[in-house]
């Protein structure tokens, strides 16, 4: 600010510096009128702004146009790159789904051609948890469902795909729900890839277990569960899960339905009928009597109740 003149060495004021010496002491004399008089600077600083406010928004909109063209390409940018993912996976998809529509023939032929029985269509029934029962001994819940939905004991419970359990008590309008994590949980399973039978039993934690394999069977992490349709409660090949650990000939299975964030569920009735028909027989003494309506056998006189032996003619 200062310079030394070296003719007769006093000090004179630059004059570049006048400018910055000039802004100090407007800014000290509007901060002692600020301090003495605090409404006569809030209106001078409301006249600043007005005055200015219209100068700085004009000069303002070339930026703000700037920043949205900016904004713009990248976001060009992203969706350029988002629809050339989408087209890879639908291209993707495009593909199995003809694969699927080339198996879908060939099994339509094959069963045609063995003359495979239709199974019974599923019905189902969407209904909504309304509590979840999850104590330490014990994993059920109770769906807003019953018996005037059609809802019955031992129908399975699935979430958008995967089995998470059966009913086990049905009233009017709510049910009970086993959980497969539940300890008295007991479903019949296979190894999809290996058809592999096992037991899927719950321990009341978030992974049940696999029982009965035998040792000699060695199975690897992140197999396919599904139910292998024995006990006539399920059909075959629900998903259910993959194995998760295999440690010390114990297999825990990962299920596929989240227990924590379940809301909505389905009732599956797969319409399984194991009830065998049994059929009169009549070779002069030997008579088979099929129970009537009340459950009572009638025994004619001079007849027996025998088991049918091979070659025994059946009256239809």
């Amino acid at each position: 600010m200062f310079r030394k003149n070296s003719s007769n060495a006093r000090y004179r004021v630059d004059p570049d510096h006048f400018s910055m010496i000039g802004w100090l002491a407007v800014s000290f004399v509007l901060l002692a009128l600020s301090m003495m008089m605090p409404q006569f600077a809030s209106q001078s600083r409301s006249t600043v702004l007005n005055t200015i406010g219209p100068f700085v928004y004009v000069v303002s909109v070339p930026f703000q146009a700037i920043g949205s063209s900016a904004s713009s390409v990248a976001e060009i940018a992203q969706m350029r790159r988002e629809n050339e993912r989408l087209r890879e996976e639908n291209n993707l998809l495009l593909a199995w789904y003809h694969k699927a529509q080339k198996l879908e023939s060939e099994n339509n032929k094959l069963n045609a051609l063995n003359h495979r029985i239709e199974e019974s269509p599923t019905e189902f029934v969407t209904a909504r948890i309304i509590m979840d029962q999850d104590q330490a001994f014990r994993k059920t819940a109770l769906l807003a469902a019953g018996k005037k939905h059609n809802v019955q004991a031992d129908q399975a419970v699935l979430s958008e795909y995967a089995l998470i359990g059966r009913i086990i008590e049905a009233g009017q309008s709510v049910s009970r729900v086993l959980l497969l994590t539940d300890a008295n949980s007991r479903v019949p399973v296979m190894i999809e890839a290996t058809n592999q039978r096992a037991i899927l039993s719950g321990k009341n934690d978030d992974t049940p277990e696999l029982l009965y394999i035998p040792r000699d069977v060695q199975l690897i992490k992140g197999q396919r569960i599904v139910t292998s349709g024995h006990g006539g409660l399920f059909p075959p090949n629900i998903p259910i899960g993959v194995v998760e650990g295999t440690e010390q000939d114990k297999y825990d299975v990962r299920l596929f339905a989240n227990f924590d964030r379940l809301n909505l569920v389905r009732v599956a009735n797969y319409n399984i009928n194991i009830a065998l028909p049994i059929s009169p027989l009549n070779n002069d003494k030997n008579i088979i009597i099929e129970p009537t309506k009340e459950e009572e056998i009638i025994i004619p006189e001079n007849s027996q109740l025998v088991v049918p032996e091979i070659g025994t003619e059946v009256i239809q």
